[in-house]
């Protein structure tokens, strides 16, 4: 656990050293520069869970001004570990909640396996927004993630 933070750190670093580099890029060889209409990110929340066999959960955040927002699935671990298995895929979205029903109402989603570099990158509106993350029927049992979402 103890080298999965320091992992997590440093992806959050890394990832923001990135962010901060790319946004300071203009491209235009003017001295002036046109007012942004979308914020950098300026928070980074971790979360995680268990994911069951056909399954989804849900979390949620809250964006404070119309920004860049990355979602990145870091780790995916069978919670019964039998011998090497082959990288898992699951599916990520990015949503509005539902407060009627409780269900993040999706606008965007992908299949990914875990890794460093972010599987959703794109721009959150101000407000209440949610993840999901769901058993795209290939899970036999049921699994332990790490999902980073940085945003304004």
């Amino acid at each position: 656990m103890k080298s999965m933070m320091k992992t997590l750190g440093r992806c959050v670093v890394v990832a923001l050293v990135s962010l901060s580099a790319a946004c300071g890029q203009s491209g235009t060889s003017t001295s002036t520069t046109a007012p942004s209409t979308t914020a950098p990110p300026s928070a980074v929340e971790a979360f995680s869970g268990t994911l069951q066999p056909t399954g989804t959960n849900r979390h949620s955040f809250t964006v404070k001004e119309t920004g860049y927002v990355e979602i990145t699935l870091l780790g995916v671990v069978p919670q019964l570990v039998a011998g090497p298995s082959a990288p898992i895929t699951v599916g990520l979205g990015i949503g509005t909640p539902n407060p009627a029903t409780g269900t993040c109402l999706v606008l965007y989603q992908v299949n990914a396996q875990a890794g460093s570099a972010a599987q959703i990158v794109g721009t959150a509106t101000a407000g209440p927004d949610c993840l999901t993350i769901f058993d795209v029927g290939d899970l036999t049992q049921p699994v332990n993630y790490t999902v980073i979402v940085a945003h304004s």
